[in-house]
């Protein structure tokens, strides 16, 4: 298994990064690669639903966990055997404003190696895609 995490802190609410999670139509503004994002369904789990990138066109993804106002975890096939999971945390900070939490794993019979070739993108955008975050929910 290969993974990778970031976290980046804000001055904003917890809400407020909550809301930029649920407003699927603004992932282009903080999510690096992603032109548009479609959920057949609430977001809620078990949620299915289409990222569209210019990196890897239309990946077919599944909400495998929600909890309101803290996390939820996406699925996508990479292939047959390896799973591409994101998790997004967010977190009240006791001085206020909030902690966000990004982690990408792949996992499956070959992930190390593809995480090998493909983790150097995978975690530059993490770390762009909280930060773009922290700015969108100001």
């Amino acid at each position: 298994m290969w993974n990778h995490e970031v976290s980046a802190d804000t001055e904003a609410p917890l809400e407020a990064v909550w809301a930029q999670y649920v407003d699927l139509s603004g992932w282009p503004k903080w999510n690096p690669g992603t032109q548009k994002i479609e959920l057949k369904g609430a977001f809620a789990t078990g949620s299915e639903g289409v990222i569209t990138s210019a990196a890897y066109g239309d990946v077919p993804f599944k909400l495998a966990s929600v909890v309101d106002k803290e996390s939820f975890v996406i699925e996508s096939p990479v292939n047959e055997d390896v799973v591409l999971r994101t998790s997004c945390h967010v977190a009240a900070l006791p001085s206020g404003g909030a902690r966000i939490t990004h982690r990408m794993e792949l996992e499956g019979p070959g992930s190390e190696q593809m995480g090998a070739t493909l983790g150097e993108d995978l975690s530059k955008n993490l770390a762009a895609g909280a930060q773009a975050l922290v700015e969108a929910a100001a």
